[in-house]
């Protein structure tokens, strides 16, 4: 619909690391196919229950919600042609405060036996098991599960940067050490211009 290439596997799963949307992609397929509903609607309650009230993977086009719009290099809107991005892959909206809460929950999970918030302590802890198979060649982390993982001293980070047309985002936060729930989430509506500001 949206013209993108088709999804290739290129390497056995588990084995080399490449940084790709596919994956997320094919989850997102296999849970909808599953569950025959929406990945909205089924993430709507767990959303609910961790306190999300601004965060969603509702496909709908920029013009008819209340969100920013993206802007190109020139500070031109990117509306013609707007591309709506698989959710899982890269279709989350929401605020930068909502996703510091997530993050929060799941730090807290991944030290706390009970979990956080619907997040059990056994998820955290596979999301946030870092492994290298060439991600540091990559970008200088392990790879968790849809997160990457750096070390900063006695520190252990969750780190991911997003980069959709017209919009660019990072986020970092502490999940193992002395500052354990510290962190910034920084969500920009610019493209390379983006990069420079979150710098």
């Amino acid at each position: 619909e949206y013209d993108y290439p088709a999804i290739d596997i290129i390497n056995e799963p588990g084995k080399v690391f490449k940084y790709s949307g596919g994956g997320f992609l094919v989850l997102e397929y296999i849970i909808e196919e599953i569950s025959k509903k929406s990945i909205d609607i089924i993430s709507k309650s767990f959303f609910e229950n961790l306190g999300l009230k601004e965060l969603n993977f509702q496909q709908k086009s920029i013009l008819e919600s209340k969100y920013a719009f993206g802007y190109d290099d020139n500070k031109n809107e990117i509306i013609d042609g707007y591309k709506m991005f698989p959710s899982f892959a890269a279709g989350m909206m929401g605020t930068s405060k909502n996703l510091m809460i997530f993050l929060k929950h799941l730090a807290q999970a991944h030290k706390d036996l009970n979990g956080s918030g619907g997040i059990s302590h056994d998820t955290a802890v596979n999301m946030l098991n870092g492994k290298d198979l060439g991600c540091q060649e990559f970008m200088k982390a392990n790879m968790g599960l849809g997160v990457f993982i750096v070390e900063a001293g006695e520190n252990k980070f969750m780190l991911h940067q997003g980069a959709n047309d017209g919009f660019r985002a990072i986020y970092l936060y502490c999940f193992s050490g002395p500052d354990t729930h510290k962190g910034l989430s920084i969500l920009c509506n610019a493209n390379l211009n983006g990069v420079v500001l979150n710098s």
